[in-house]
């Protein structure tokens, strides 16, 4: 990888040279005199400094592959089957579903309610009633994946915070993550010539996943508020 890079470089650097020599003369038609000289010779000085420079930088410094278009489609798909297999009780099975985190809270009530919202912070709440009566309520923090600008930023994603009341579910907001994403790529002047090259990226895209928090609730356990129940 090393050699080729430096042949690469050394290339570059020899057909700089040869256009260095067969444009002087042309320079000094368009361009007369000294200060059209330092124009020229500092724009190819710039052209390559950039030509080494980008391949000094990794094409992957982060070790993520950005996704196709297809495999986006693909990836959009899958989220929606992970509605519909959550609603129905499958969301073990659904693909798209990333597990975030789990709780398992004792709970010896018989009715339990659970708030709208938390300030800004809202999340799909969904109930599956089961046959224990052991007393626990299990939870789990699902999302869809979620892509920015076609990279999967899904493990950024925070899960809230789950406590118990005086027979209320407190769902604790997660602090606010900002990701940023930055990508590389070789000199213009290298690509203005290249077959589908195109100075604005029409391949960027952005998938958002949805967000649920599955409880698992003893039947006799009566679960008031805003939520869904898995088969309604």
């Amino acid at each position: 990888m090393l050699w080729a890079s430096i042949i690469s470089i050394l290339f570059i650097a020899g057909i700089l040279v040869l256009v260095f020599f067969l444009a002087k003369p042309a320079s000094k038609i368009f361009l007369k005199g000294r200060r059209g000289n330092w124009v020229f010779g500092s724009y190819i000085a710039i052209l390559f400094i950039g030509a080494v420079l980008s391949y000094l930088v990794p094409n992957n410094s982060s070790g993520i592959d950005p996704l196709s278009e297809e495999e986006l489609k693909a990836e959009e798909m899958n989220n929606r089957q992970f509605h519909d297999l959550a609603w129905k009780g499958k969301i073990d099975e659904a693909k798209g579903a990333v597990l975030h985190k789990e709780w398992e809270m004792d709970y010896e009530g018989k009715e339990l309610m659970v708030p709208y919202e938390n300030g800004n912070y809202y999340i799909n709440i969904l109930v599956e009633k089961t046959e224990s009566d052991e007393g626990t309520i299990h939870a789990a923090h699902y999302t869809g994946k979620e892509f920015l600008d076609n990279v999967d930023v899904t493990s950024k994603l925070p899960s809230p915070e789950l406590r118990i009341v005086d027979g209320t579910l407190q769902i604790i907001p997660p602090f606010p993550v900002e990701v940023k994403v930055a990508k590389t790529a070789f000199p213009y002047p290298f690509h203005q010539f290249t077959d589908g090259y195109s100075m604005f990226e029409n391949n960027r895209g952005s998938l958002y996943g949805m967000e649920i928090l599955y409880l698992r609730v003893p039947s006799d356990v009566k679960v008031n508020g805003d939520v869904e129940f898995v088969g309604s």
